[in-house]
């Protein structure tokens, strides 16, 4: 089993600069590109949180869960830069 947890590093500081509508926009933007990253690489999302976003893939007996989970990582980096935060 492979888990991911990710956390907006300064997202304090991006929230005490942002409206709460300009915020919830990123938060959305960014979390529905993770989202639909999922099924291409056979991750399933356990929870949000705030800006934490987590992960796992493994869990079903599949292998190969640590690849499809750098893959899953990597495009997570994609959705980022395509993201204003």
């Amino acid at each position: 089993v492979t888990v991911l947890f990710s956390d907006i590093i300064g997202f304090t500081e991006i929230s005490q600069k942002s409206s709460t509508s300009a915020l919830m926009l990123m938060l959305n933007e960014l979390f529905s590109g993770f989202d639909e990253a999922l099924d291409r690489h056979g991750v399933h999302k356990v929870e949000t949180i705030g800006d934490a976003y987590m992960c796992v893939t493994g869990h079903d007996g599949v292998g190969n869960h640590a690849e499809r989970m750098a893959a899953f990582a990597h495009e997570m980096i994609m959705v980022c830069d395509r993201v204003k935060l």
